[in-house]
């Protein structure tokens, strides 16, 4: 493997790291939001930021670019377009098999959730 495939490889893994710390925060907002009103301001503009998201690319930007490095730079660790990072890693590092569809209604409803805890208190 060249110089150039390491670095994307290791660019598309740093994306994987990075995505991964995104959702664990996502999932920490909804008790964050409903304990401490105080930080829900700070909440609010990265839940925009993926609601966003998902409506101008029907995908999340960082599933898409690590996509993309794999296909370019790890074809082996390379997923289909059908499917998602929670539905990919799931199943790859937890073994839990987790359909797209499911995947999605989680984000969606989640997400939907923390809104309505903002809005509410």
């Amino acid at each position: 493997m060249n110089l150039r495939a390491r670095l994307g490889k290791k660019a598309a893994d740093g994306l994987v790291f990075l995505h991964g710390v995104w959702g664990v925060g996502a999932f920490a907002s909804l008790p964050a939001a409903a304990l401490w009103p105080g930080v829900q301001s700070y909440i609010l503009w990265p839940m925009g930021a993926m609601l966003a998201s998902w409506a101008v690319w029907r995908d999340c930007p960082l599933t898409a670019w690590e996509r993309g490095l794999r296909e370019k730079f790890d074809p082996d660790g390379h997923y289909d377009k059908g499917r998602g990072f929670v539905s990919h890693y799931g199943s790859k590092l937890m073994g839990v098999s987790v359909s797209e569809r499911f995947a999605r209604r989680l984000n969606y409803g989640y997400t939907a959730a923390v809104l309505l805890v903002i809005i509410l208190i």
